[in-house]
């Protein structure tokens, strides 16, 4: 038997006859062949982890306390031969070193007990599945190879998706809740690797579990583990004696641990788990930030929150299901969210502008992998992604430094888009004015008690509308419409019909229009200046529209105030529209205020007329061009051609691509169809948003109506949020 003191990688430990560690501890291990016993002599009823790994799989993972004599004693097998590494944690005390397990040449080898085999068993929800089955070994055979073979021998049903197992006898992950799935352990214990990475030796016991609580109903000693870690960092930051070393110190412990657990994933078997414990991480990063004051200790967070940050989008490469590709990129905006926030607590401007380019990196490689997951039909649009921590239940503030929209636009990113609980912003970067590209944005936003006000205005606002009152330093409005998201629970009948209303300082409610996302229970709609805003159902009803084709769309467009009537209760849904009457109504669709006199180069539309505001904003972000270089004709009835045109301009500012021509050749008027509107027509047919007016028949040239611009209107309104 040889025996030998644990040789931790540092030089002060090589020049020392014993190894003292934390406080007087120490630690030896015992080898006799392959068994390796680690004894831990340290205070009484202290804890004590330990994790043995090689370069490619963690092979021993376990926990104890010492006992009244001061020792915890650890015993394992381990390959001869090899060089391994132990990281143990003795009373929060920390370390890394190395056991060396030689071959033993006084020794004759063994021979095995059994021929080249292993035993595999599989128990499901519903039952044992596979009892305990001798398999023989073949060459590099690994745990999903002998997993697929036996099933296969057996004619039991199973599936294997990107090397992970998702379903064995019909019984299938998520059928358990969201929480359940397939894991396997091997020799009692669950690798954090995937089953085709763990290669299997001859003896080797191989156990697969359906696990409905992501592996503490079957002994999953990772998933123990990593609850200690979080515990142990959680309990810290709740001593309000814990010193900013302290915490500083966890920091960096959790955060290796959380990059050393998601680096070892290689497939989706442990994804869930390690999802989970990320998720925790981020919570703990968020009671840092209230924790820590100095400068160096928030430096030291913002670097550790920012391996966070670039590990998460790893991740995303290990799956292509929908909701854990969802939970993935929450947690890396999360992340990034966090990181601009201990970013708002720093003063050292070289410190800050360093800090500012990783996370613009980790941003854009989180927006690159999005992109790669966008349909064909979005084109790419670079983003700086990040959701914002709250100050407090009621209120959030968002702090974007000059620097940070600097660099943002060097770096090519066109639109910040910020998320928070009671707060989204998606924010062109060409919204901007000059003051606030020059001094930074500083958006607060918090919850209004709505008994503080009249109860006029009370009565106005049904339950479940929560009131957000959303400031900005006083900076001026933004250049053209910012898309804004708040809270909304309360009930509906039609989910098209949720406004948006802003509540004056006057104690005026007006309509702004909006749109309602059922999954993220935000109300969405476009601005270009902060108020205090919430939500509510709203349609308006018309004498003239109660059998028309069109009344829905005219009435949700009225209660979002958009569109109006001709005069009390009449709508006039069959005559025609003209230029300047769709332009507006174009305008309003996209949150312009019409309070803007740009100048335009046509004589026929002077700013005395009530469009002049309309058509000198849509001309100048490139949405309507004239009838000729000096004509608008305003009073001119719009044709579908010419409607076409115009909608083409607004999707192709939100990064809509152009269409062929191929499904629109299919109408036998194709050649009348102007040639500078095929493209737009095209483009309006595929997103449906046009249609022919009867079969085969698409009518470029014929006048638009009230209601056929009601109805393009209120198709294309969900799709440019």
């Amino acid at each position: 038997m040889k025996k030998r003191l644990i040789s931790f990688l540092l030089i002060l430990v090589l020049l020392l006859p014993t190894f003292a560690f934390g406080a007087g501890a120490t630690i030896n291990y015992d080898i006799d062949g392959e068994r390796v016993t680690i004894t831990v002599k340290g205070d009484n009823y202290k804890p004590v982890s330990i994790v043995i790994q090689d370069g490619s799989r963690k092979h021993y993972i376990d926990q104890k306390e010492t006992d009244a004599s001061g020792e915890a004693v650890f015993s394992t097998y381990l390959e001869q031969g090899k060089e391994y590494k132990i990281t143990a944690n003795i009373g929060g005390v920390k370390q890394t070193g190395t056991i060396v397990v030689e071959e033993d040449e006084q020794e004759e080898p063994k021979l095995p007990e059994k021929p080249e085999v292993a035993h595999i068993y599989i128990k499901g929800y519903k039952g044992v599945i596979l009892p305990e089955t001798e398999v023989t070994l073949r060459d590099g055979d690994t745990v999903l190879s002998i997993t697929r073979r036996v099933l296969s021998s057996k004619g039991i049903d199973f599936k294997v998706r990107g090397g992970y197992v998702s379903s064995i006898d019909n019984q299938s992950e998520f059928d358990k809740g969201p929480n359940s799935g397939w894991m396997f352990s091997i020799n009692g214990k669950f690798p954090n690797v995937g089953p085709d990475s763990v290669k299997v030796k001859s003896g080797d016991y191989i156990e697969w579990l359906y696990t409905t609580n992501l592996g503490k109903d079957i002994g999953n000693i990772y998933e123990e583990f990593g609850n200690e870690i979080i515990d142990n960092a959680l309990e810290l930051l709740d001593d309000k004696t814990a010193t900013e070393k302290e915490i500083i110190d966890m920091v960096k412990d959790i955060t290796s641990y959380i990059v050393n657990v998601t680096e070892s994933v290689k497939k989706e078997g442990n994804l869930k788990t390690v999802l989970r414990d990320f998720k925790d991480v981020n919570k703990i990063f968020l009671k840092v930030l209230k924790r820590l004051e100095t400068e160096d200790g928030i430096y030291s967070a913002v670097n550790n929150s920012l391996k966070l940050s670039e590990i998460a989008v790893k991740l995303l490469d290990l799956t292509d299901e929908k909701a854990m590709s969802d939970e993935i990129i929450s947690a890396a905006k999360e992340s990034i969210g966090i990181t601009l926030a201990f970013g708002n607590k720093m003063s050292n401007e070289t410190k800050l502008e360093k800090m500012i380019e990783d996370m613009l990196d980790a941003s854009l490689q989180l927006d690159k992998k999005l992109l790669e997951r966008q349909p064909d039909n979005i084109k790419p649009e670079q983003k700086f992604l990040a959701a914002v921590p709250l100050e407090d239940e009621g209120g959030l503030e968002i702090n974007l430094p000059g620097i940070l929209l600097n660099k943002a636009s060097n770096r090519g990113i066109t639109k910040l888009d910020l998320y928070s609980e009671i707060l989204t912003v998606a924010l062109p970067m060409d919204a901007l004015n000059g003051t606030q590209k020059r001094e930074g944005l500083k958006i607060t936003a918090k919850r209004v008690d709505k008994k503080a006000l009249s109860k006029t205005v009370q009565n106005q606002i049904p339950d479940g509308s929560v009131l957000i009152e959303i400031t900005e330093a006083g900076k001026g409005q933004f250049e053209k419409p910012i898309e804004v998201g708040i809270p909304f629970a309360g009930t509906y009948n039609d989910e098209t019909a949720v406004t948006v209303f802003l509540l004056d300082s006057s104690g005026e409610i007006l309509p702004v229009g909006g749109i309602y996302d059922s999954t993220a229970k935000k109300a969405r709609f476009f601005t270009t200046h902060f108020s205090t805003y919430f939500a509510k159902e709203s349609a308006a009803e018309f004498e003239d529209t109660k059998d028309h084709w069109a009344k829905k769309e005219i009435g949700i467009l009225a209660g979002k105030g958009i569109i109006r009537g001709k005069g009390e209760g009449v709508f006039e849904p069959d005559s025609n529209i003209t230029r300047a009457e769709f332009v507006a109504l174009m305008t309003r669709t996209l949150g312009y205020e019409e309070n803007h006199l740009y100048p335009i180069p046509f004589a026929d539309v002077t700013e005395n007329d009530w469009y002049y505001s309309p058509i000198s904003i849509a001309y100048k972000n490139g949405l309507v061009s004239g009838k000729s270089a000096k004509e608008f004709d305003p009073n001119g009835n719009i044709t579908r051609q010419e409607m076409t045109k115009i909608i083409a301009n607004i999707l192709e500012s939100k990064f809509w691509p152009q269409k062929n021509l191929e499904d629109l050749k299919k109408f036998q008027d194709f050649d009348e169809i102007a040639p500078w509107a095929r493209e737009s027509a095209a483009l309006c047919l595929r997103e449906k948003i046009f249609a022919g007016v009867r079969e085969g028949v698409f009518a470029p040239q014929e006048n638009a109506t009230r209601a056929q611009a009601a109805a393009v209107l209120y198709r294309i309104y969900s799709l440019i949020f």
